[in-house]
């Protein structure tokens, strides 16, 4: 078919806010080597909370012996700008709603 056109050099906009990463690949915060930090499990009740319920996970340095919490979500500038957006539609939609509300329902 002569009149269709590849898909392949269209830039697809990702929605996500917050983005995925592998902190394993990263560097470790004490000694700076990249790609020697190793998952670690939690060792008390509040580190389980702490990556139950965060997006924290906890690593451990093969190298240097560092172990703590890494942020396992990063946000890019896409991701910012799409953020930004929502609160800005939000923010319109609540007062068009204040609006309606005050002027044609509360006479």
């Amino acid at each position: 078919m002569q009149g269709t056109r590849s898909n392949k050099n269209k830039k697809i906009r990702n929605p996500k806010i917050f983005h995925g990463v592998n902190p394993e690949f990263g560097p470790c915060p004490s000694c700076g080597e990249k790609g020697v930090l190793k998952r670690s499990r939690p060792r008390t009740a509040w580190e389980r909370i702490v990556k139950t319920i965060t997006p924290f996970g906890y690593y451990r340095c093969k190298k240097c012996g560092w172990r703590g919490p890494i942020l396992k979500y990063v946000m890019t500038r896409e991701s910012a700008k799409n953020l930004f957006l929502y609160f800005i539609y939000a923010l319109i939609t609540a007062l068009i709603v204040k609006f309606v509300i005050t002027k044609f329902i509360m006479k």
